[in-house]
């Protein structure tokens, strides 16, 4: 990415303290892969598995996405330690739930108890799914002072229909078409796979579809020709039973709802940053406008859609939208 030239000479020209070169610094980490002098430390926070980085700073919980790799997935370790080299003393927790790629509501109260172990007033960075429950977890959480998401997700049951391909539609009435998705498709027929095959094949299925989310070649050794058909299907991303996905949402509607920020966040009082990448394949732009019109006046600190972003990647854009992040950041920044 081509961001290192303009934001040397902004930072030359405005000095070390100025929030928006914290900000762009934050920004050309991403770009270079140089390491850090950030040290972590494994520890161990509210019950769960964690890792802190040391910057010297107020505290920071830095929440992972539905990944298999959770606190180590790369991305968010870099993430991490450039958060921490912007004055943060980072924690990343895991939270099993997201690592085991399962909908489980009491996620949002182990983010509300490692954010209440790190003291009384604690900012939230939470990345796609974990961006979401870290908003219910602040409508809950009295300790949660700031919340900064990224391709957060607003109402999973809406979600669910974009993963299968269907349309979905912006608050202002903005239609937003979708192929079906592969990754979210994935996720939620291993969730459910009890529902989504054969219930007796639903364990084995269930592994097989780990391999994959895992980008290891399945075993569907025993497995019958359906059975088989159906994984293959949601591997290639092609074929889909978009009735059988539709199906299982409807069953576990109430589920979906729980880990849905969808009517919790009229009541929050933190302060809320919403980013959200245009070309997102995995949660779907428009839910940032959801959410963004739900959050009562004391809560909307800043949302922005910008084509720097996909879901969790950069991509190559003008210096107009870095610059638009760069604000983004250097506001929210100031206020975790």
């Amino acid at each position: 990415m081509a961001i290192a030239i303009p934001f040397a000479i902004l930072a030359l020209a405005w000095g070390p303290t100025s929030r928006h070169v914290r900000a762009a610094r934050l920004l050309l980490g991403f770009s270079d892969a140089r390491a850090t002098d950030i040290r972590s430390s494994d520890a161990t926070v509210a019950g769960l598995r964690a890792r802190v980085f040391r910057g010297d700073g107020p505290p920071l919980l830095l929440v992972h996405g539905a990944h298999p790799e959770g606190i180590d997935e790369p991305r968010l370790v870099r993430f991490a330690e450039l958060l921490a080299a912007a004055g943060f003393d980072v924690t990343t927790p895991e939270i099993p739930a997201l690592r085991a790629l399962r909908f489980d509501d009491g996620a949002v109260d182990q983010i509300a108890h490692a954010a209440r172990a790190l003291g009384p007033h604690v900012g939230v960075v939470g990345i796609s799914f974990g961006g979401g429950l870290a908003l219910i977890a602040a409508s809950e959480e009295p300790s949660i002072g700031a919340v900064w998401t990224v391709g957060a997700h607003h109402d999973a049951t809406r979600l669910a229909a974009w993963w299968r391909g269907e349309p979905i539609a912006g608050p202002g009435g903005e239609r937003f078409g979708a192929e079906a998705e592969r990754y979210g498709a994935q996720v939620l027929a291993h969730a459910y796979a009890e529902d989504y095959f054969d219930p007796a094949e639903a364990d084995a299925a269930r592994a097989a579809l780990a391999d994959v989310l895992h980008r290891r070649a399945p075993d569907l050794e025993g497995l019958s020709a359906t059975t088989r058909a159906r994984v293959d299907a949601l591997r290639q991303g092609t074929g889909l039973d978009r009735a059988a996905l539709a199906a299982l949402t409807e069953r576990h509607r109430d589920e979906l709802s729980a880990i849905s920020p969808a009517g919790h966040l009229s009541q929050l009082r933190a302060r809320v940053f919403v980013l959200h990448g245009e070309g997102d394949p995995l949660v779907a732009p428009t839910e940032s406008a959801w959410i963004a019109r739900e959050l009562p006046p004391p809560a909307r600190g800043a949302v922005l859609r910008t084509p720097l972003l996909g879901h969790a990647d950069l991509a190559e854009v003008g210096l107009a939208a870095q610059w638009d992040v760069v604000r983004f950041a250097a506001r929210a920044l100031a206020e975790l």
